[in-house]
């Protein structure tokens, strides 16, 4: 994992730590008409980086690395925020990276997990067990047609993320699960934008 770069103007007091690619540009024009700083970051390898622990899903493999990137991440945080008067800091991820938002949340004031990978086994039971702040906001999202997979496993993104919905509710976070038309890949950026401009209470 890797910092790409810093976009706006460092002068605004809120960050968000941002997995993303350079190739949507419509979604980099308006992330300029919002008033925060995105600091972008890059995996090269998602399924080895993002994942919390070791899988083996099918013919997928996760290496489990994700806490190894988040002291990375962790160390950029600290090297950025010290040139700049950052008062909030907010991370998003989409897919894989939505489930690593979910993952360091302990180091954030708001996570938004967009279609996240909630179907990998065991997370749900993790993240009730992490001891997740009350105070944190949690933003969810998901294609209403994500959970119409083949594979069995990513079926149940589905059920997973209503449950998780369902238990930061119950936990006092202030939390929404925002349905979007569509499969995993339809329109990721404007996914993102939803959940950073309710972060932001834009």
């Amino acid at each position: 994992m890797k910092y790409r770069k810093l976009i706006n103007d460092p002068g605004y007091d809120r960050m968000i730590y941002l997995f993303g690619e350079d190739g949507d540009a419509e979604f980099f024009q308006q992330l300029g008409q919002i008033k925060a700083n995105f600091l972008l970051l890059e995996a090269e390898d998602w399924n080895s980086e993002l994942s919390p622990w070791p899988l083996q899903a099918g013919k997928m493999s996760f290496a489990g690395k994700a806490e190894e990137t988040l002291k990375q991440l962790l160390e950029i945080r600290k090297e950025t925020e010290r040139k700049y008067e950052v008062k909030t800091s907010h991370i998003v991820g989409y897919s894989l990276a939505g489930l690593f938002a979910l993952y360091a949340h302990r180091h954030f004031d708001g996570i938004a997990g967009c279609s996240s990978s909630l179907w990998f086994t065991g997370f749900n039971e993790w993240f009730e067990g992490s001891g997740i702040d009350r105070n944190k906001k949690v933003y969810l999202s998901l294609g209403d047609r994500e959970e119409n997979s083949r594979n069995p496993l990513m079926a149940t993104v589905g059920d997973k993320t209503r449950e998780l919905y369902g238990w930061l509710r119950a936990n006092g976070n202030d939390c929404i699960l925002e349905m979007n038309p569509g499969g995993h890949f339809n329109e990721p950026g404007l996914r993102m934008l939803k959940g950073i401009r309710w972060l932001l209470e834009e």
